[in-house]
């Protein structure tokens, strides 16, 4: 019958025509053929609200090949990606590569080699005519044993494929095709309409040359002669001219932009990458309300820009969400961010996404059981399968069980196993005992864990999907038929069937193709909005080497290569060398997408600081309307945002709450009747109150092991307050003991704790090996000095559960102290106490203890003396490890001279009662700050580095950056 193509540039009522032709048409059930299937959900509801409901059917391309498969009476399924993938990599190990050896053991070399196989099916290419084209062109020498060796890996996948008997996606549809060119009327008289392609393949082209030899046939392209935007679409448009029997050229139209940004939007249509100095009637227009900038300092600051724009349209602009499409030239790492940003700011997103297998629950989960019986076997791999839905019944049991596998430092399934304590892991056997009886067996039990997997959480209920949920299952099912596939491949050839570590690999890698899931914003790929337009359009990331992206090389051959090819043989590859061309035009149909609002936006700084420089492409519009069109700038970021110094709390971030006052939320809720507070909580708070609200008012309780320094310490503190306590106990003069006595002491006390300084058994051994010169040294030090005060109460608890003494009241009331006192040592004949905190860390002299913020030590002092009625003439840190053992902090000048330290240690009695005075002015203040719940971030002094403990939660800027 006939080929019509309809062209004309973007915006010229191409949809228009073709869907006037399809009305035409349908009496004869024609079908309409868009770019995707999100595009024919669209088009089919377009119809519908023009009143076309029986008889319409719109599909994507590959629905297409399925109609034209089914008419031409070929049967059979191709085989999927992962049986293709299978079937390539026997062919790589059959073909004996050894100029290709090296590359073929680099971890990208079966994907480049699939990517050939299919480019080659897809042009027809048969391996003898390969074969002869590459013995053309390379002739001898190196390059001819590299060719051969290529040719070898496409002939030998051909052959497996012939003995399977099985086809590939693009024989199948070139072997449909075949059939209905040699009888056209398999086909009948069912007219196609071919809508939103920026450009044909080699099979889509042939498909439309064959269909219209049988019936009528409407393609639309995106072609005007001599524009540099559309350039690159002229191959296309010259390959189906000589058989179309009408060329519909259309001109540029207005009339889809709304009238306020008519004139900006068409004048952007008409001149982007012209080379034009001046627009219609001399003058570049204005481009208003209809054309912006937006200019982050990163990539959320960008979208926080953008999140604010977007609610200004929903909230007072009239638009509905689906009005708006927010577009990048490659979603990949930022879908998350957008999310994020989006959902703080409440504006529903539709977030065209690709899904991972290995980020699903489900997938975690299998991953994890397959790697823990059959890989590498890491402890975390069982905790991933525990963590999968429906597999515990508490899920917390698998949090108490991590907990203890990172406090033992057990890493591997081996040593973790026996400390799982609630049921059998018979399930690790299973797989090892299937994986014993072949590929087979192994990917059948594969498939009934993953369905074991797949309806555990759902398990005796009738569980609704939501949209997440359902993006899940959508790449859980196709994991399963990805099994299936294996399943029969291996049943077929038992060569083809995949090692444990060939499975794990092959479901790791599964991953669907983008899709948004959900009504909202549409947030897609620059390739999404190709056959639909909407109101405003914000096109995002403008970054150069993000958008234009970089030119690509094909696999195997290069571009000079493949011309050379063909010059030599006459055998016509893809070609790439128009890389840039092809960017303009995916630019250039991006913005032209916009019928009122157009904003285009990058950020200054990537994630690590570093400049990131606009993409040229800012500059082209920019030229379009001359100096006037300026970015907006985002000031203030929100991911770093400077806290309100008088509130006294964060500000708010779009759509989010205040962390701040006592009120706000409940994470603070129950500080204004908070009563006894210890020394070291009043201490955290001094130096950062997000530091205490993280780590004393939350709770969180540590996954890790302790840190070999803080365990070290910890075993220091416990023997050395057992040693002092059996000493005392033993003699009056605790100090005078016999080395020998003390060194028994001490490793009967260090036995005790073994594994406790470290997990490694060698570093322990030798870490409580110095711990014990430490300690000895220490008492050593003491036995010199022969101190005046002696040991008389240990670990001296007040205010606390476990003890008996009540909370110590201070300054009339206004601060009520609990706590634990290490040691109190006492002179019974002067009637005075030096009270003594043991430190693995930093200890200081009185004189820094105000401008380190330490308030601790001069605490316990005050709270003892009102404990033991005696007066308290000291306190100091006393180190358990170092070169230098001697104690540091505040004495009184007159007491104790066999008490060793340091003389600017030494205080006069009324120095020391400022000390001590003024410390508890400081712990009064930061009382009441703590009850108000003012949280304000001081990284100055959260950490000795002057470092935030906690950037991804107090996120203070330039903190943790």
């Amino acid at each position: 019958m006939s080929l019509t193509l309809v062209i004309g540039p973007a915006n010229s009522a191409k949809a228009r025509v073709v869907l006037e032709r399809y009305r035409a048409q349908l009496s004869r059930g024609p079908i309409l053929v868009v770019p995707t299937g999100a595009d024919a959900v669209y088009y089919r509801r377009e119809l519908a609200e023009s009143g076309v409901v029986l008889g319409a059917r719109v599909e994507s391309f590959s629905g297409l090949m399925r109609e034209i498969a089914g008419r031409a009476g070929v049967v059979g399924r191709p085989v999927g990606a992962g049986a293709r993938e299978r079937v390539v990599a026997a062919a790589i190990a059959e073909a004996r590569l050894e100029v290709l050896g090296p590359s073929a053991a680099s971890p990208g070399f079966l994907a480049a080699a699939t990517l050939l196989v299919a480019e080659l099916g897809s042009r027809r290419i048969e391996p003898p005519r390969l074969t002869a084209a590459l013995r053309r062109w390379a002739p001898e020498g190196r390059r001819l044993e590299q060719s051969e060796e290529v040719a070898a890996i496409y002939a030998g996948y051909r052959r497996r494929l012939e003995r399977l008997g099985r086809l590939d996606e693009e024989q199948l549809r070139a072997r449909s095709l075949d059939a209905i060119r040699l009888d056209p009327s398999r086909w009948g008289r069912t007219p196609v309409m071919v809508y939103g392609f920026d450009d044909l393949d080699p099979l889509q082209l042939d498909a439309v040359e064959t269909l219209a030899r049988a019936a009528e046939v409407v393609v639309s392209l995106p072609y005007e002669a001599g524009r540099v935007a559309l350039a690159g679409r002229a191959g296309t448009f010259e390959t189906l001219r000589p058989a179309a029997a009408e060329v519909v050229e259309l001109p540029p139209r207005e009339e889809h932009y709304d009238a306020d940004a008519r004139t900006a939007l068409h004048h952007l249509e008409r001149v982007l990458f012209e080379e034009v100095e001046e627009g219609e009637g001399g003058q570049r227009p204005d481009p208003g309300e209809a054309v912006g900038l937006l200019e982050g300092e990163t990539e959320r600051s960008e979208l926080e820009l953008v999140a604010a724009e977007i609610d200004d349209l929903l909230t007072d602009g009239g638009y509905r969400p689906g009005d708006i499409a927010v577009v990048m030239r490659s979603i990949g790492g930022s879908a998350e961010l957008v999310a994020e940003v989006f959902g703080q700011a409440g504006i529903p997103a539709s977030i065209e996404r690709s899904v991972r297998f290995a980020d699903t629950a489900v997938g975690r989960g299998l991953l994890g059981l397959l790697r823990a019986a059959l890989g590498e076997g890491e402890a975390a791999d069982l905790l991933g399968w525990l963590r999968a839905p429906g597999v515990l019944e508490r899920p917390e049991l698998a949090d108490r069980f991590e907990a203890r596998l990172r406090r033992e430092g057990v890493r591997r399934v081996e040593e973790a196993r026996p400390r799982w304590e609630h049921f059998p892991l018979d399930v690790l056997d299973r797989l090892v005992a299937a994986a014993g009886r072949g590929p087979g067996a192994l990917v059948e039990r594969t498939a009934a864990e993953l369905e074991r997997l797949v309806g555990a959480p759902w398990r005796r209920s009738a569980h609704v999907l939501d949209e997440r949920e359902l993006a899940e299952t959508r790449v859980v099912a196709e994991a399963g038929r990805r099994l299936e596939e294996l399943g029969e491949l291996t049943a077929a050839d038992r060569s083809l069937g995949p090692t444990p570590a060939e499975l794990i690999a092959t479901l790791a890698g599964l991953e669907l193709a983008p899709r948004a899931a959900g009504g909202g914003v549409l947030v897609c790929d620059a390739l999404g909005l190709r056959a639909r337009r909407v109101r405003a359009v914000f096109v995002c990331g403008l970054q150069e080497g993000a958008f234009p992206a970089p030119g690509r090389e094909g696999p195997f051959f290069g571009t000079e290569e493949r011309a050379e090819i063909a010059r030599a043989s006459g055998l016509v590859l893809t070609r790439f060398e128009d890389a840039l061309g092809a960017e303009r035009f995916l630019f250039y149909a991006t913005v032209s997408r916009a019928e009122s609002r157009l904003r285009l936006s990058w950020h200054t700084a990537g994630d690590d600081g570093a400049p990131s420089t606009p993409s040229a492409f800012v500059d082209d519009v920019r030229d379009a309307f001359g100096p006037g069109l300026e970015p907006r700038r985002r000031e203030r970021d929100w991911a770093g945002a400077e806290p309100d110094r008088v509130g006294g709390r964060f500000p708010v971030p779009p759509g989010g709450t205040p962390l701040g006052r006592v009120g706000s939320g409940a994470a603070l809720a129950g500080l204004e009747e908070r009563a006894a507070l210890s020394p070291s909580a009043l201490e955290a708070w001094t130096a950062c109150p997000v530091k205490w609200f993280v780590e004393r008012h939350l709770g969180a309780r540590a996954l890790e092991p302790e840190g070999e320094p803080l365990a070290r310490g910890n075993v220091a503190h416990a023997v050395l307050a057992r040693v002092v306590a059996e000493l005392c106990a033993s003699t009056d003069s605790p100090w005078g003991a016999a080395p020998e006595r003390v060194r028994e002491l001490v490793g009967e006390a260090l036995e005790e704790h073994a594994g406790a300084v470290s997990t490694n058994s060698e570093r322990d051994r030798a870490g409580r090996r110095r711990l014990a010169a430490d300690l000895e040294r220490y008492v050593e030090l003491l036995r010199d000095g022969s101190p005046e005060h002696v040991p008389r109460a240990f670990e001296l608890a007040f205010g606390l559960g476990d003890s008996d003494r009540p909370a110590v009241e201070l300054a009339g009331g206004e601060l009520v102290l609990c706590g634990r006192i290490d040691r109190v040592d006492v002179d019974a004949a002067a009637g005075t106490a030096i009270v003594t905190d043991y430190k693995s860390g930093e200890v200081l002299g009185a004189a820094k203890w105000e401008e380190r913020g330490k308030l601790a030590l001069a605490l316990y002092m005050l709270a003892a003396g009102e404990l033991l009625g005696l007066e308290v003439v000291g306190g100091v840190y006393q180190p358990v490890r170092g070169a230098d053992l001697r104690p540091r902090g505040a004495v009184r000048d007159d007491v104790d001279p066999g008490l060793p330290g340091y003389a600017n240690d030494r205080l006069e009695a009324e120095r020391l009662a400022g000390v001590l005075s003024g410390a508890l002015e400081r712990a009064v203040a930061a009382a009441r700050e703590l009850r108000s719940g003012a949280l304000e971030p001081r990284p100055a002094t959260c950490t000795r580095g002057g470092l935030c403990r906690h950037p991804a939660i107090c996120r203070e800027r330039g903190v943790g950056r």
